[in-house]
């Protein structure tokens, strides 16, 4: 009989950490010594420890036994989340795109770009560079004449 597979791993939100252990199991979530609905009793925090899970259909397929330190109840939650993702998809962002949308993830842009594009302009893109220009002019001017600042 082949042991259970046991996944432990860590996640950090801000000043929060999260250590996870998830075993085979039917669901059951604890979170330092305490019962998940008692440690996160709001669904927004509930809904941001359960996604990953139920994005990957796995809700009552494991047990969760958490360890959260530091910060909020809102950064533990993010921590805890954060914890639950795992790097490895090599897709093309092409085809991965339509899934993530559809999932709810609406911070890619039609290119693939991460974060919200829709706020940012060319003129706003043209007044950004013209002031780190302007502090990069500065500070070479303060390199090359000390006495000039």
């Amino acid at each position: 009989m082949a042991p259970a597979q046991e996944f432990i791993a860590t996640g950090r939100r801000k000043t929060s950490v999260a250590r996870i252990r998830m075993t085979p199991g039917s669901g059951k979530i604890d979170i330092n010594g305490r019962s998940f609905e008692d440690y996160f009793p709001t669904a927004p925090l509930q809904n941001t420890v359960l996604q990953p899970l139920q994005t990957a259909k796995l809700v009552n397929a494991y047990d969760l036994s958490i360890n959260a330190t530091g910060g909020g109840a809102t950064g533990q939650a993010g921590a805890v989340r954060l914890a639950k993702a795992e790097p490895g998809e090599v897709r093309p962002i092409g085809q991965i795109l339509p899934i993530l949308r559809e999932r709810g993830v609406r911070a890619v842009s039609g290119n693939g770009v991460l974060g919200d594009p829709s706020g940012a302009s060319a003129a706003e893109g043209e007044r950004l560079l013209a002031r780190l220009t302007q502090g990069l002019n500065h500070a070479i001017d303060r390199l090359l004449d000390p006495k000039a600042s």
